[in-house]
């Protein structure tokens, strides 16, 4: 495989598809940016053909053109990033070189230069060598631009990154396609015909002779039999005739101009409208009422004016001010959408703002005083959620937002959008900010619920939905940390989910199943997909009724009874297990084990625990199981669908065994390391497979973290490893010693556990 470093000509990215924000939240080495929505690269590299049409191995799907003979595209993504070095960064694009992998490319930023295949060139003594850096699943797209190494700014008065090599327009690729290709195949001096779009396009002016026709046109693969004029009706069926302006104007209503209908118009489906509707009214006893009224507050229609200025109407909205003498609330109070208890304000005005540099956009949102001397709660490290419906958004001056729009809620009248953002200052942090002013910036879009956030706006309802702070940081006061805590902390009524929540460690739009602490009512969707007494446990809740969830629960009395009121479920201590298939006549609780089923000689329901091997099991499916008229009984032990330990050693440990020790001399490392995990003391390695297995090399000081990287792609989903010298660093010595860490990861249950041990060499 050649050395090829990608050029502009091998790829193509929309310009305005990718924001790069260097310096994010003040820190040198944490990356931030966006992708705009649907945004995509193109990539056709013609050498790099699939491995199916003769490829080398290891091309994959290859980079060469794709099913319509376009070059191939994928989408776009970028994820925060934080530099674990200090060097310079280059940015690049790694697409996957097979479906297998994945479907998306990732704009990635190595430390040096690489070609296509993620090698770095090496040159020692005059002799040229490649090092594989980068995965070998991805293609690597250079797009020329270079960050650099952390710099002191003496404006702010601290280390930051610059562009040591801005992307251009022309860094964003100059890929031609396909059809700009071939688009002069089969042309002459006055057509051009396309075989991609399969159309000719005329370059000169058609003039015919009188009397000349063609001898067909040909509509949607069919011939035109007719025009039709403003003299005919034409067949609203028909599909080969069309229509002059005049045709059209006679027949059929405009949307652009004003017009008249000559006949009734029914609308099935309701009317609309965004402008004044003129009302036909009349009077009757000296009131002024609409055309169809009923008097009435809760089944009344229509709106009155009496000759005393009484008036009776479906809504009234006022600008300005509602002054009054008494105020007479007639009508139930009932809650809409979701309720935040939380500092709020409504948005007054919004200033936005664009780097010069980074181009990284902000706003400044000016708050509504609530009251004379009015100071908002928000603080730095805020996430801020706000909410405008379509109605508020227009007379907003917001008008580029659609019903269709992703992101929208519908409360069945009118539309909602919402705008997640950081809070990056107060007046308390820039003394450029008044008392009601804060500074913030978007989330992506990939980083919000719906994966569309919109800008903020006037009028614009926002409150506080979390904090992206981290409250364990080192170096801050308990107060701070304490704060921090409790920003994170959401108490929430949600009329559209139907329940009441309190969300904690909330540091991100997009919530996690583990920020749900506690909701009362419908059960988070999440729960529902756990799995209890062997099946999920939305087989064992009712449709439509009110749970309580919670991470703990203290309670004086606790007592459980079905929907009649009687007890349920009893925990029955059967003392030691005893096998069933070797017993004449098993019965329940000698044998037989139940798990939460009605046992016909108590009269009650059951949970049978028994000790086996000096542990105690609690049953989880009902034992014995009938399979093809075959009774199976189970034994207790680890990892069974039947039975879980609830006392007794279940500590997991992972120890090792070495085929030539543990010193470590250089010249002579040679051996085979087998790690051994153990379940209290149970040997429970060989129900492990190998893809649960790990091993990382890490240099003591950090000498060898370049080289380090490769060495634990080779190592991954494997259990025994052989040392020898090759696996030992440059860098290796007394002063540096090189840790292997294994890591084992199993499921235990519905609990994910990690458990790992190292090696010192």
């Amino acid at each position: 495989m050649e050395y090829y470093v990608t050029q502009p000509k091998d790829y193509w990215i929309a310009s305005s598809a990718v924001n790069i924000t260097l310096n994010a939240l003040g820190e040198k080495n944490r990356i931030q940016g966006s992708v705009a929505s649907e945004s995509v690269i193109m990539c056709f590299v013609e050498s790099i053909k699939a491995e199916s049409e003769g490829g080398e191995p290891g091309n994959g799907d290859g980079l060469w053109y794709g099913p319509d003979h376009e070059p191939k595209r994928w989408p776009l993504t970028l994820s925060p990033t934080y530099f674990n070095s200090e060097t310079h960064k280059y940015v690049y694009v790694a697409i996957p070189r097979s479906t297998s992998v994945g479907s998306q490319a990732v704009i990635v930023f190595p430390s040096e230069e690489l070609d296509i295949y993620g090698r770095a060139r090496r040159l020692q003594n005059d002799v040229e060598s490649y090092e594989q850096i980068g995965s070998t699943d991805y293609f690597y797209v250079w797009l020329h631009g270079i960050i650099s190494a952390p710099q002191y700014n003496a404006e702010t008065q601290r280390e930051e990154r610059g562009w040591e090599d801005p992307i251009t327009d022309r860094d964003w690729g100059i890929l031609e396609t396909a059809q700009g290709r071939e688009e002069q195949q089969g042309s002459s001096d006055w057509f051009n015909y396309s075989q991609i779009s399969q159309v000719v396009t005329f370059l000169k002016e058609i003039v015919m002779n009188s009397a000349s026709s063609f001898r067909n046109l040909i509509l949607n693969h069919k011939n035109l039999t007719d025009v039709a004029t403003s003299d005919a009706v034409m067949p609203i069926d028909s599909d080969t005739m069309v229509a002059t302006p005049n045709y059209v104007a006679k027949f059929y209503l405009s949307k652009v101009s004003d017009d008249t209908a000559a006949g009734k118009i029914t609308f099935q489906q309701g009317l609309k409208s965004e402008g004044t509707t003129e009302l036909e009214d009349t009077t009757v006893d000296g009131d002024i009422r609409s055309k169809d009224f009923s008097s009435g507050m809760p089944d009344g229609y229509g709106w009155k004016i009496d000759e005393r200025g009484n008036g009776e109407f479906e809504s009234l909205r006022i600008r300005s001010a509602l002054e009054v003498i008494e105020l007479l609330i007639n009508r139930q109070q009932a809650q809409e959408g979701d309720t935040l208890f939380a500092p709020n304000d409504q948005i007054e005005r919004v200033e936005k703002f664009v780097d010069e540099v980074t181009g990284e956009t902000s706003y400044i949102l000016t708050f509504k005083e609530k009251w004379e001397g009015y100071i908002t709660a928000q603080q730095y490290g805020n996430i801020l959620r706000g909410v405008i419906n379509t109605l508020a958004a227009k007379e907003a001056g917001v008008s580029d937002v659609e019903p269709s729009d992703p992101g929208q809620e519908d409360d069945g009248k009118n539309k909602y959008f919402t705008s997640f953002m950081q809070l990056l200052a107060t007046h308390d942090e820039d003394n450029t900010l008044g008392l009601n002013q804060v500074r913030v910036v978007l989330y992506g879009d990939d980083l919000v619920p719906a994966g569309k956030n919109f800008e903020p706006c006037k009028m614009m309802v926002v409150a506080r939905r979390g904090c992206f702070l981290d409250p364990d940081e080192t170096g801050i006061s308990d107060a701070e940390k304490k704060s921090r805590r409790a920003r994170q902390t959401v108490i929430a009524i949600s009329t559209s989910d139907g329940r009441f929540i309190k969300l904690t460690n909330v540091d991100a739009p997009i919530l996690r199943d583990t920020n749900y602490g506690t909701t009362l009512g419908l059960v988070p969707d999440f729960v529902k997909e756990w799995y209890y007494g062997g099946e999920p446990l939305a087989h064992k809740l009712e449709e439509g009724r009110d749970y309580l969830y919670a991470q703990g629960i203290i309670v004086q009395d606790f007592i459980k009874v079905d929907r009649q009121g009687n007890p349920k479920i009893e925990y029955i201590d059967c003392k030691e297990w005893v096998d069933g298939s070797t017993m004449a006549e098993p019965t329940p609780g000698h044998g037989i084990y139940l798990a939460n089923e009605y046992n016909e000689e108590t009269g009650q329901w059951e949970t049978h625990d028994v000790w086996h091997d000096g542990k105690k099991w609690r049953c989880l499916q009902h034992q014995p199981v009938l399979n093809a008229g075959v009774y199976t009984y189970h034994e207790p032990k680890w990892n069974s669908l039947y039975w879980r330990m609830i006392e007794g050693n279940s500590n997991y440990e992972l120890d090792f065994s070495s085929s030539n020790g543990y010193r470590f001399r250089r010249g002579y490392v040679n051996t085979v390391i087998t790690p051994y995990l153990y379940y209290g003391d149970t040997d429970i390695s060989a129900d492990i497979a190998e893809q649960y297995w790990s091993w990382k090399r890490e240099s003591e000081n950090g000498a060898s973290a370049d080289t380090d990287p490769t060495w634990n792609a080779r190592h991954q989903h494997m259990r025994s490893i052989q040392l020898t010298d090759d696996d030992m660093p440059s860098c290796w010595s007394v002063a540096n010693r090189i840790i292997f860490t294994c890591t084992c990861t199993l499921l235990d249950g519905d609990n994910r556990i990690i458990i790992d041990n190292r090696i010192i060499a």
